[in-house]
């Protein structure tokens, strides 16, 4: 059980250093009132390199890192079963974030922040096996 409070401390330091760290990276840009301006916004926030798409890669990475080593370590799972678990349980909430996204009148499903999902789970996942 010392092992799951060490982790969730990480996680918890983590999760704030990432969020500090994307913050200061690159301005947030608020959605404009017109249509045009709406429409625009919407196709710049589907390039390959938004602060979204690093937002994506980081969370999933610090996620799948440590679901991994408190699944694995507190849980006493062997590696195999561990992986699975944390690279389901991450991508399900990456997924979940983008069914959200289409949902909303602002933001729609995409495909390139699913692969960067995919990109920090295996990022994560491989410093947590190390």
């Amino acid at each position: 059980m010392d092992y799951l409070f060490r982790y969730l401390k990480l996680f918890i330091l983590s999760f704030v250093f990432f969020l500090f760290f994307s913050n200061l990276c690159f301005t947030e840009n608020s959605l404009p009132a017109d249509s045009v301006s709406k429409e625009k916004s919407l196709k710049t926030s589907n390039q390959w390199w938004r602060k979204d798409k690093l937002q994506h890669f980081l969370l999933s990475g610090v996620i799948a890192g440590f679901s991994y080593k408190i699944y694995h370590d507190a849980f006493d799972e062997d590696k195999n079963s561990s992986l699975k678990f944390s690279f389901c349980l991450t991508l399900s909430l990456g997924f979940g974030k983008e069914i959200y996204d289409e949902a909303r009148p602002d933001k729609k499903f995409c495909i390139k922040d699913l692969l960067y999902d995919i990109l920090g789970i295996g990022t994560g996942l491989f410093i947590a096996t190390r």
